[in-house]
């Protein structure tokens, strides 16, 4: 038996009026509600929010530093989000009024999680400024001892209860109170 457009729209019309009443369209759109979430839970990736400090471009002081929330992906490895944590540094600041920490030479080397000790490595590019035309290393735009310093406090805020072993080249910088008393 076939239904003409008449009876179709009726019988829809029918069903409407059934499932309009409040003890079945609440239940119903707090389903859709929820389905919907779901689906946009599993859909997005998974991502978990760091703060890294920067300095400030307008203060002559480099240790006047502002915040600056980023988000990454979230892992279970620790070594893995320390080392999201330090290239997102490195990259330098999505805000115009704060300072890049390197060149864009800089990057990270390694980091290693060992009990309650992260090891970070990163490249010697955070010893030098811009390479010029000449050959020659300009001065970097901050000094290495406070650019390691602003890791270990970004790596330290993420990871409190991780002991954290900066290194530059797998050598562990050493700086002499007369070169960190001249390069201030």
């Amino acid at each position: 038996m076939k239904r003409s457009l008449k009876q179709t729209v009726a019988a829809f019309a029918g069903f409407i009026n059934n499932n309009l009443k409040p003890e079945t369209i609440w239940p119903g759109l707090l389903l859709i509600v929820f389905m919907a979430s779901a689906l946009a839970s599993l859909a997005l990736p998974d991502r978990r929010a760091i703060v890294l400090w920067f300095p400030d471009s307008r203060m002559i002081s480099p240790s006047s530093a502002k915040s600056e929330l980023r988000y990454v992906g979230s892992n279970r490895d620790v070594a893995v989000l320390a080392a999201s944590v330090v290239e997102e540094l490195l990259l330098g600041p999505l805000s115009p009024g704060l300072r890049s920490l390197t060149v864009s030479d800089a990057r990270l080397q390694s980091s290693i999680r060992s009990g309650k000790t992260l090891y970070v490595d990163v490249s010697n590019d955070i010893l030098f400024g811009r390479l010029s035309a000449s050959g020659v290393y300009d001065a970097p735009a901050v000094q290495p001892e406070v650019v390691l310093a602003y890791i270990e406090r970004c790596l330290q805020w993420n990871f409190p209860f991780f002991r954290i072993v900066l290194t530059v080249d797998g050598q562990e910088p050493v700086w002499t109170q007369s070169e960190v008393a001249e390069g201030i």
